[in-house]
């Protein structure tokens, strides 16, 4: 007599699980006669219309799940080829959906994404199967909005992976195929400078700013650099210079001198720039000037301060008047940085502005955190 087996019940109450979740979305769902490893590709609609989303998808289905003693994910085992075919192999974005039969939920996960998983993958370990771990957090149709963000992370992270296995002949015709050749190579650009400017940042989390103002330097002097780049090179070589400073101690004078001429010199590049480049550069060059004479308006007060206690009237005197005339140049400047934040706020770009906006009110504060910018 045939009979059907336990688990092919299963399978079945899986697959309407999963179908009834992709349909309240308004996805579609189209399953292959012969399965090698992938069960569906799913195409996204919105509102009816297809939005020229697709992503394959592997379905996992049990009326026993492995849940994990607080419940936040389900433990699912993949034999290793499988498992290598859906994290590293494939070139398309796949997730891995778990359907619990029992509870009538479905989970999903993102194998190619699973840094953990690629990482035991990657060593070569003589296992046959690995475990997977699907966040129960992950539940269809609830979790639709995540999944589509994870799934625009996907695409990049295979874009990624597909860039750097490509020859360099391949690359470079490719690019004949793309409407905007120039535009495409400025991103291009734009993004291995921000790869530069995190090594750049982890150098100076090490304390090594030599090497760390060296590869700045090379961004500020790089005539393909856009300006954005070279502007913001040069705001991490004033972090630079300050951290390193402080680092060694040098005078409280001394730092508002090393914040103002990096203002300075942000104004040089911001000359040919956009607007909020150069009203960055102007709050930036404010701050460091009224953070300039606040320091010196510190140091007359202390001198004026010894010169009455040891009772020399003529020091006094002339401390007192340089106390003064410092002072109302503090007022004056103050002023002058309350004016500008009033116009910042009306600035059409005022988003740009906030971490120059900061500098107004922090100079002292800055002085006593070593290392912050």
């Amino acid at each position: 007599m045939i009979q059907k087996s336990e688990q092919q019940d299963i399978d079945r109450k899986g697959r309407r699980l999963l179908q009834e979740a992709l349909e309240r979305l308004g996805w579609v769902s189209t399953g292959f006669a012969e399965d090698y490893g992938i069960d569906n590709d799913v195409q996204v609609f919105s509102e009816g219309s297809a939005t020229g989303v697709w992503f394959k998808l592997q379905l996992k289905s049990s009326a026993s799940s492995d849940r994990s003693s607080d419940g936040s994910f389900v433990s699912v085992q993949l034999d290793l080829d499988h498992a290598k075919h859906y994290a590293l192999e494939l070139r398309d974005p796949v997730f891995l959906v778990h359907a619990d039969v029992q509870t009538n939920e479905v989970f999903w996960c993102a194998p190619q994404l699973d840094n953990d998983l690629i990482q035991k993958l990657n060593a070569g370990e003589h296992v046959s199967s690995v475990t997977i771990r699907v966040p129960t957090s992950n539940a269809l149709p609830a979790t639709a909005a995540t999944l589509l963000k994870t799934l625009e992370l996907m695409y990049v992270v295979l874009g990624h992976r597909t860039l750097v296995a490509s020859t360099m002949s391949s690359f470079a015709n490719s690019l004949k195929y793309q409407p905007g050749q120039e535009k495409v190579r400025e991103e291009f650009y734009r993004r291995a400078n921000f790869l530069r400017f995190e090594k750049i940042q982890g150098l100076i989390e090490q304390r090594e700013y030599a090497e760390a103002r060296s590869r700045a330097q090379l961004i500020i002097s790089d005539p393909d650099s856009s300006i954005e780049n070279r502007f913001w090179a040069q705001e991490v070589t004033g972090a630079i210079n300050w951290s390193e400073a402080v680092s060694k101690s040098h005078s409280q004078p001394d730092l508002p001198l090393i914040v103002l001429e990096n203002a300075k010199a942000l104004q040089k590049i911001a000359r040919d720039g956009p607007a909020r480049l150069k009203l960055f550069a102007l709050i930036s060059r404010k701050a460091a000037e009224l953070e300039k004479l606040v320091v010196e308006n510190w140091g007359l007060t202390i001198l004026l301060h010894q010169h009455r206690t040891l009772g020399n009237p003529i020091m006094a005197l002339s401390a007192f008047g340089a106390h003064a005339l410092n002072t109302r140049a503090v007022i004056v400047k103050y002023n002058e940085c309350l004016r500008l934040a009033k116009y910042a706020s009306d600035f059409p770009e005022r988003w740009f502005l906030p971490r120059a906006l900061t500098r107004l009110p922090l100079g002292k504060y800055r002085e006593s955190r070593p290392g912050k910018q």
